[in-house]
């Protein structure tokens, strides 16, 4: 008999033709106890922002005030997505891909194929299970720079539909987020795309995420803020979780690189036959992939 790995069922009996299951003639079968479980602790965490603000500052420029509040609680609810991000990543297998292949679309598009078929086989999951899978804003962007560099094909318009559809063959419902994997520094500094691309994949309802807002106020005045001419323009705090409800949740991380290469190619003359210098331009390709 064949038995499927699944968490909580651990055992190595085999059955022969004779029915003999533990190879001594007993023919006993195997018996799998159920353990109790162990307990889970999972906690709030707490975030908080806190802004003051002159009040002679308030009568001349109360505007400014406004926009600085508004954008601070934009902010602030980034922060917050970052950070339930990156306790998913905590929670979630590391795997590294080598897939072999040049580009950005073709690694990622078989990170993807090879992950989320283990994921079904091994969880033995129906093919209309869903698998969300999670990806930076920025992925779209390199993967239509790496088709448009693509020699011999017009691939200069790639609609994000298109993308979309591609992930979705392939089993995963997309996500594109913020505020993990984020493009920084100066923009006369960025000039390629980076030379990896991280993605979470885990079947829908894996993750779940809690919380509440702890307090929230503003324009709150006290005796020692007043002394200065201050006051507390806001204050809020909320708190977060999240907990993982199933087993399997990974960040596979994907290397790529958005320059058009798909494989070695043959530099040739006019009337067809290969140019001399075909070899060494193609040695010297190589070598700067490595």
């Amino acid at each position: 008999a064949i038995y499927a790995a699944h968490p909580g069922f651990s055992y190595t009996e085999a059955e022969d033709e004779s029915g003999d299951y533990d190879g001594q003639g007993a023919g006993s079968k195997p018996t799998v106890a159920i353990s109790c479980p162990s307990f889970t602790d999972v906690r709030l965490s707490v975030r908080g922002l806190s802004i003051t603000a002159g009040l002679l500052e308030q009568r001349g420029y109360p505007e400014l005030i406004a926009r600085t509040l508004s954008g601070a609680l934009i902010a602030h609810d980034h922060r917050m997505s970052g950070a339930i991000l990156g306790e998913v990543v905590t929670g979630s297998e590391a795997v590294t891909m080598t897939t072999g292949t040049l580009g950005t679309t073709a690694p990622l598009l078989t990170a993807i194929e090879l992950q989320v078929e283990h994921m079904r086989y091994v969880n033995r999951l129906a093919r209309g299970v869903s698998l969300e899978a999670v990806f930076p804003f920025w992925v779209k962007g390199a993967i239509r720079s790496d088709l448009a560099l693509r020699n011999g094909v017009d691939m200069l318009s790639v609609a994000d539909s298109q993308i979309d559809a591609w992930f979705a063959e392939r089993g995963v419902s997309p996500q594109y987020v913020y505020n993990w994997q984020d493009l920084t520094g100066d923009g006369h500094n960025f000039k390629v795309w980076p030379s990896t691309v991280q993605f979470l994949l885990y079947p829908a309802g894996t993750w779940v995420k809690g919380g509440s807002e702890v307090i929230t106020l503003d324009t709150l005045f006290d005796s020692t803020l007043l002394g200065t001419n201050d006051f507390v323009a806001l204050f809020t705090e909320e708190s977060y979780l999240t907990a993982k409800m199933c087993t399997d949740s990974r960040v596979i991380t994907v290397p790529v690189d958005s320059t058009g290469t798909t494989g070695g190619s043959i530099i040739i003359n006019g009337d067809g036959t290969e140019a001399p210098e075909a070899e060494a331009r193609l040695d010297a390709r190589a070598q700067s992939l490595e």
